[in-house]
């Protein structure tokens, strides 16, 4: 579960986190969106590439460790038709 709901998601990113462009790290949110910046899944970074994140959207879905390559394709199932997805990391400004 995210540690806000996901109606607030956009504005928690914008006052409590910064994107980060390169050199991602242990921690850092990362959002695969739509072109339009439709919030399609979101994960947390581990190290090496891998992320935890919920396999689906509801609550019965299983939180897994997967690839950022496998998470991007999951995601594309969920994406229009012909669409290609926008991969974006944030760093709480706290830490």
């Amino acid at each position: 579960m995210l540690p806000f709901p996901i109606y607030e998601m956009g504005s928690r990113l914008n006052s409590d986190y910064f994107e980060v462009f390169t050199d991602p790290r242990y921690g850092d949110v990362l959002v695969v969106s739509q072109s339009n910046g439709d919030v399609v899944q979101t994960a947390v970074y581990l190290a090496d590439n891998l992320v935890f994140t919920r396999n689906g959207p509801t609550p019965w879905d299983p939180w897994l460790i997967m690839s950022i390559p496998d998470l991007l394709d999951v995601s594309a199932i969920r994406m229009p038709h012909l669409e290609t997805s926008k991969l974006s990391y944030f760093r709480n400004r706290n830490f």
